[in-house]
C-alpha cells in the first residue's frame, strides 16, 4: 500500500489534466497525427474493429453559399496520374496488383488495408504485392501508399535530395522515435531526450511543417486544396419536428476514432510489468480524448445558445456582440480554455455550411478587412499561406485553414481562380 496514496491520485490528475489541454488545444490534421502515433507506439491501444478506421469522407458544402467551396479538378484524377507513373515501372502482369493497391487508397493518399489481404485477395504471393507497393510509394506525390502518418512522413523526407543531411537525420528521428511529442509540440521534453537544444527541435519541427505532409494525396491538388471546406468537428442540427427546441450539438470526431484498450493488453498487464505501464498510458489517453470530445461539445452548446440568429441563419450579420471572456464567463472557465477548444475547429450549421468555431465571436473584423485590403492590393494573387504570413506581419495569428475561412466568407475565389481571371 502506497505511503501517500492521494499524493498518488494527484500526480495521476496532473497528468490527465496536463494531456488533456494538449489535446484540446490540436486542429483535427494534428488529433489525427498524435492518435496515430499513439497507437503506433502503444500495443494496449487499438482500433475498436479492422474497419474502425475508416477512410475520411470528401469535405462538403451543402449550403447555398456559392462562396463557401472551390470545388477540386474534376481530371486528370489522383488515381490516373498514379497508374501513368506505375505503368512505366511494373511488368504488365503486375498493373492489376497496382489498380488494387492505387484502388485501396483513402482520401488522404494512406492504404486503407493491408497489402496481405491484397495479397489474399487476388490470389498472388505476398512478395509481389510489397514489390509494387513499394514502387508505389516512390512515384510522386511523395508519401502516397504509406500505412499512417508516420510512414507517410518517413516517405517524403526518403525524397528530400537537397535538405541539409543533419536537418534531414534529425526530423527523422522525430518522426520515427517521437512523433507524439512532435504532435504535442513538447520542444523541451524532444531537447531532452535527443540531446539537442530547443532552437534545434523548434527548426526541425519547422522543417517538417513546411515541406512534409501526413496526407499525401492533398499534395496532388496543390494549392486548389485551400479552398476546400475543412470536415466539421461538430455538427449543429434542428429537430425538424419540433423547430422551437434548441438545436442539437454532435461531436462527429468521437465517431471517427473508435478506439479501445485492446484485449490482450488487460489478460497481460498483471504478468507483464511493462504492460501493465501501456495499459495505464493507454487508459489516460482515452479519458483525456474523452474529456477533448466533452469540453468540445460543451462549449459549442453554449456558443449555439449565445448565436441562435447565427446558428439558423448562417450569415455573419446575424451575430449577436460575443467575445471568448464572455463565454468563459458564462462557462465558469478560464479564457484560456475557450481559446484551446475553438482554434482551428470547425461546426457545420443546420443549412449544411461549415464555419470556424471561431466565427462564433465578433472579434474577426479586423482581421477580415485586413485579409480584403490585401487581396485587393496584390499585384499577383498571393497563396492563402502567403497571405497567413502577410496579416501576421500586422499583427494577425491566424492558421492559413482560418485564412481560407475566412476568405470564402468574404466571397475571395482561390488562388487559382484569382489567377485565371488575371489571364
Amino acid at each position: 500500500m502506497p505511503l501517500f496514496p492521494q499524493l498518488e491520485v494527484d500526480v495521476h490528475l496532473t497528468h490527465q489534466l496536463i494531456l488533456a489541454r494538449e489535446l484540446l488545444a490540436l486542429s483535427a490534421d494534428d488529433l489525427a497525427l498524435r492518435v496515430d502515433a499513439e497507437i503506433a507506439s502503444n500495443p494496449a491501444l487499438d482500433w475498436v474493429s479492422p474497419t474502425a478506421r475508416r477512410p475520411m469522407p470528401a469535405s462538403s458544402n451543402r449550403g447555398d453559399d456559392e462562396h463557401a467551396t472551390d470545388r477540386l479538378p474534376a481530371s486528370p484524377s489522383l488515381e490516373e496520374y498514379l497508374l501513368d507513373q506505375l505503368r512505366l515501372q511494373i511488368a504488365a502482369q503486375d498493373v492489376p496488383i497496382g489498380l488494387e493497391l492505387i484502388g485501396s487508397l483513402d482520401r488522404r493518399g494512406w492504404l486503407s488495408e493491408t497489402a496481405e489481404a491484397v495479397a489474399e485477395r487476388l490470389d498472388a504471393p505476398a512478395e509481389r504485392v510489397f514489390a509494387v507497393l513499394r514502387v508505389l510509394q516512390s512515384l510522386d506525390p511523395p508519401g502516397i501508399g504509406a500505412r499512417n502518418a508516420r510512414e507517410a512522413l518517413l516517405l517524403q523526407l526518403d525524397q528530400l535530395d537537397s535538405a541539409p543531411p543533419a536537418r534531414v537525420a534529425l526530423a527523422r528521428r522525430l518522426i520515427a522515435e517521437r512523433l507524439d511529442d512532435l504532435a504535442g509540440q513538447a520542444w523541451a521534453r524532444l531537447a531532452r531526450a535527443l540531446g539537442v537544444s530547443v532552437t534545434e527541435i523548434e527548426a526541425t519541427a519547422a522543417f517538417i511543417r513546411d515541406n512534409l505532409i501526413p496526407y499525401p494525396a492533398y499534395t496532388y491538388w496543390g494549392d486548389e486544396t485551400e479552398g476546400v471546406t475543412p470536415e466539421p468537428d461538430v455538427m449543429i442540427t434542428l429537430n425538424r419536428d419540433h423547430p422551437a427546441e434548441p438545436p442539437s450539438v454532435t461531436v462527429v470526431e468521437a465517431e471517427r476514432y473508435a478506439l479501445r484498450i485492446a484485449p490482450s493488453a488487460s489478460r497481460t498487464a498483471s504478468s507483464l510489468p511493462e504492460m501493465g505501464i501501456h495499459l495505464q498510458r493507454a487508459r489516460l489517453f482515452l479519458a483525456s480524448l474523452r474529456q477533448r470530445w466533452r469540453t468540445l461539445a460543451q462549449v459549442t452548446t453554449a456558443l449555439v445558445a449565445a448565436q441562435p440568429d447565427y446558428v439558423r441563419a448562417g450569415r455573419p450579420q446575424a451575430r449577436r456582440v460575443l467575445t471568448q471572456t464572455d463565454l468563459a464567463l458564462a462557462l465558469e472557465v478560464h479564457p484560456s480554455t475557450i481559446s484551446r477548444t475553438v482554434r482551428d475547429k470547425y461546426a457545420q450549421l443546420p443549412g449544411g455550411r461549415i464555419v470556424a468555431l471561431a466565427a462564433f465571436f465578433t472579434v474577426d473584423a479586423p482581421a477580415k478587412s485586413a485579409l480584403q485590403a490585401l487581396v485587393a492590393s496584390e499585384v499577383k494573387p498571393l497563396t492563402d499561406h502567403a497571405l497567413c504570413m502577410a496579416l501576421a506581419q500586422q499583427g494577425f495569428q491566424l492558421s492559413r485553414r482560418t485564412v481560407a475561412h475566412y476568405r470564402a466568407e468574404l466571397g475571395i475565389a482561390s488562388t487559382h481562380h484569382r489567377t485565371a481571371r488575371v489571364r
